[in-house]
């Protein structure tokens, strides 16, 4: 057909839009900058950029410093301790009084314990932060995997089907698939073991995250014992069993300021992929997670179309044209409607046409406009072509025959046919094997003997312009097989044009905003555990000391001595 338009509604492509530049992160959710090599980092979501690697090791920089100065006091602290011995059993023994504290009455040693109380309960509220947020962080794992996982067994199930329409096709030997379909066998057994390799790993995962729900409890209230039993040691007065205690608080408050750190560095990159995910969603062609997703190039992509939706076009000609043999003088006859129309790529995407909003359209005109197609081959004429979604019925009201509706009625109200065109007479022997047995077709029914026609029934069937029932139902069954390759491009075009990578991060974005949101809390959680174990731990060393030297130091002590 010449005709390339049909009428309105109409509308034109949208226009080259100008690129913008990628956007930059948000404060980190930690409040702390972000700071590169030169200063305060002000990019992307760039996992390859030393200065953003940079500034997400700056966020955990605050809890590494905290844990290597404690870590530096205590070691002078026994230096400290080890000296004023060794000197107080050398030299004087007024080097023993190193750590003596001075005068304090009753009330001021009563006033430290509540301080350990008050410290304590600064880190209990710590722990019951981490005991519910826990959870909630698996959760968002849990949901987080499982929305991986349902992309990839999406894309399992759509080669699946890619596969199956393939192989059931080429059991047809008129579609010469026979190589391809060999092909889609071993695809077929490799998406198997995909699917059985995804499932058993998120079978791993689901159980790896109940043992760290598990390990998160108890470290919850682990940490909180710890620091309960140092209150209550330094309550009762057992100064020489807070020595022991001080030692594993020590450990522990150095351990809870490096897991700070490490929280605050990976809760700012859960952060900064949630918003990359969103920002991906939003701005496809800037986002900096498009440089690690690289998808096919438009011209590639639209090659692969253009083949597949030019054969499956040429096969409807073939067929409408087999149509015309037998109802050519039928003014009223139905034949397929062309599923795909022709058309030259700068008229689709700079001139107003009806398939100015259609996917295909919006997806290879941005490309034009972009200046990605300039290397797509040209026809004699010059000219570069497409094959844009053809609108049923086209390209006049009779042609409106889906492939697969072939056999059905052509007063078929919502799926007419060209059922008319079959004749009730037989055109072929039925064919025999060896043995004089009828030969099944793979429609299932006899298989015709081409090479041994009925000129009776050849005869009747060509004076009412009709198709011998035979040949009718074998030209049926192979029309309903095309119709599933037909049904898998859309698929295909999908793969191609990286839907996948919208339905994944439009999936993953929630769960990955409640992970985000879950380890915000834990970042608050464990700074108050880091806090608390500071403060009690600094608060004990003054209590032990003064429980050490009670009756010396304590002004109103009397005649007691408290061990």
């Amino acid at each position: 057909t010449d005709q390339t338009f049909a009428s309105p509604p109409s509308g034109t492509a949208p226009a080259a839009v100008p690129p913008t530049p990628p956007a930059t992160l948000p404060p980190a959710v930690t409040g702390l900058p972000r700071q590169g090599t030169a200063g305060a980092y002000e990019g992307g979501f760039e996992l390859t950029n030393t200065d953003y690697l940079l500034s997400l090791v700056g966020q955990a920089m605050p809890g590494f410093a905290m844990a290597i100065i404690l870590m530096v006091v205590m070691i002078l602290m026994i230096l400290v301790y080890i000296a004023s011995t060794i000197c107080g059993a050398l030299c004087c023994k007024c080097c023993n009084g190193a750590y003596k504290p001075r005068k304090f009455t009753k009330k001021d040693l009563v006033i430290n314990k509540v301080v350990i109380l008050v410290f304590v309960a600064l880190t209990a509220a710590g722990c019951f932060m981490i005991f519910s947020e826990g959870p909630a962080l698996l959760d968002g794992v849990s949901d987080l995997t499982q929305a991986m996982v349902d992309t990839v067994l999406d894309l399992v199930d759509n080669g699946r089907a890619i596969a199956d329409a393939i192989n059931t096709a080429a059991t047809d030997e008129s579609m010469a698939l026979g190589e391809v379909a060999g092909t889609m066998d071993e695809m077929d057994e490799a998406l198997d073991t995909v699917e059985e390799a995804i499932e058993k790993a998120q079978d791993q995962i689901e159980a790896q995250l109940d043992a760290a729900g598990s390990l998160i409890v108890a470290a919850a209230g682990a940490m909180f014992a710890l620091s309960f039993v140092v209150f209550a040691a330094a309550f009762i007065g057992w100064w020489r069993l807070l020595i022991l205690f001080i030692v594993v608080l020590s450990l522990g408050m150095v351990l809870a300021w490096i897991v700070w750190g490490i929280v605050a560095m990976v809760t700012t990159l859960v952060d900064d992929l949630c918003w990359a995910m969103q920002d991906y969603l939003d701005n496809p062609d800037s986002s900096d997670l498009g440089d690690l997703i690289p998808c096919m190039d438009a011209k590639t992509a639209l090659d692969t179309m253009t083949l597949a939706r030019s054969m499956s076009s040429l096969g409807i000609v073939g067929v409408n044209s087999f149509l015309e043999d037998y109802a050519g003088t039928n003014p009223y006859q139905n034949y397929l409607c062309y599923t795909y129309v022709k058309v030259r790529l700068d008229e689709l995407c700079e001139d107003e046409n009806e398939y100015f909003n259609d996917d295909f359209t919006l997806y290879v005109c941005k490309a034009y406009h972009n200046d990605e197609l300039d290397d797509l081959e040209a026809e004699e004429d010059e000219h570069q072509y497409v094959w844009a979604d053809a609108k049923c019925p086209f390209p006049t009201n009779s042609y409106k025959v889906k492939l697969g509706d072939f056999a059905n009625e052509p007063n078929n109200a919502t799926a007419p046919g060209v059922a008319n065109l079959r004749c009730p007479f037989q055109g072929f022997e039925v064919e025999l094997d060896s043995n004089g047995n009828e030969v099944i077709d793979i429609n299932g029914k006899p298989k015709a003997n081409l090479s041994a026609p009925i000129a009776f029934s050849m005869g009747q069937c060509y004076a009412y312009r009709q198709i011998p029932s035979d040949m009718f139902d074998r030209s049926s069954y192979s029309a309903e097989l095309a119709q599933g390759i037909i049904d898998i491009i859309p698929i295909i075009e999908g793969l191609l044009q990286c839907e996948f990578v919208d339905n994944a991060f439009t999936r993953m974005v929630g769960p990955c905003e409640d992970m985000a949101a879950a380890l915000t809390n834990l970042y608050t959680a464990f700074l108050l555990v880091s806090l608390g174990y500071f403060l009690t731990w600094a608060s004990t060393l003054v209590v032990i000391s003064r429980l050490q030297y009670y009756k010396t130091g304590c002004t109103d002590a009397g005649d007691r001595y408290k061990q």
